[in-house]
C-alpha cells in the first residue's frame, strides 16, 4: 500500500497524562492496531506544549500532512477541550484514546449486557461514577437509546445536576 495523506494518521501527545511513562509502548501498540486492522500508517508526534490553545495551533499547522489526528495521553480535562477545538477548526477526523476508546468499549459492553439480561435499552438506568471522559460516553448512550433521565452521573462532589451551583451547565 502506498502511503499518502488519506491513510496517514498523526498520533499526537504532549505526555501530560498520568500514563505518560507508558506512552511509547502504548503508542507502538496503537500504531500496530491501525496498520493491521485498517492499513492506516501512523506517525507518532510528541509536542512539548501544555497550553491547549498553543497545542491546537501547532496541530493545525501540521494537519495538512495527515488524513486524521489521534490525540493520545493528554491530561483528561485538556483532551476534551483540545478535541473540541480541533473538531471546530479542522476538516479531518479527530479522535482521542480517552474519549473515543472509552465510549466505544463501554457502549459495546452496554449492548452486550442488555442482550444478556433481555432488557430494552430505553428502560435501563445507568450510574456513572466519575464524570471526566464519561460525559462523552453518556452522549453515545443517549444515541443508543438510553433515556436522559435514566443516566445518573457523579463526580467527586456529588451528583451532576442543574441545581449544583459549582457547575457551569
Amino acid at each position: 500500500m502506498t502511503i499518502n495523506k488519506n491513510n496517514l494518521l498523526a498520533i499526537i501527545s504532549n505526555r501530560s497524562s498520568i500514563f505518560s511513562n507508558e506512552h511509547k509502548p502504548n503508542i507502538k501498540i496503537k500504531s500496530l492496531l491501525f496498520k493491521y486492522y485498517s492499513g492506516i500508517e501512523t506517525y507518532n508526534i510528541v509536542i512539548n506544549e501544555n497550553n491547549i490553545y498553543q497545542l491546537a495551533y501547532i496541530i493545525k499547522c501540521i494537519s495538512s500532512s495527515f488524513g486524521g489526528i489521534y490525540i493520545s495521553n493528554l491530561y483528561i480535562p485538556d483532551i476534551i477541550e483540545l478535541e473540541n477545538i480541533l473538531i471546530s477548526i479542522l476538516d479531518i477526523p479527530i479522535m482521542s484514546d480517552n474519549l473515543n476508546s472509552t465510549a466505544i468499549i463501554t457502549s459495546a459492553a452496554l449492548i452486550n449486557a442488555i442482550e444478556l439480561i433481555h432488557k430494552d435499552i430505553n428502560q435501563i438506568k445507568i450510574v456513572i461514577n466519575g464524570a471526566g471522559v464519561f460525559i462523552y460516553s453518556a452522549n453515545i448512550y443517549l444515541k443508543l437509546g438510553v433515556k436522559k433521565q435514566n443516566i445518573f452521573m457523579y463526580d467527586s462532589k456529588g451528583m451532576i445536576c442543574k441545581s449544583r451551583r459549582d457547575l457551569n451547565i
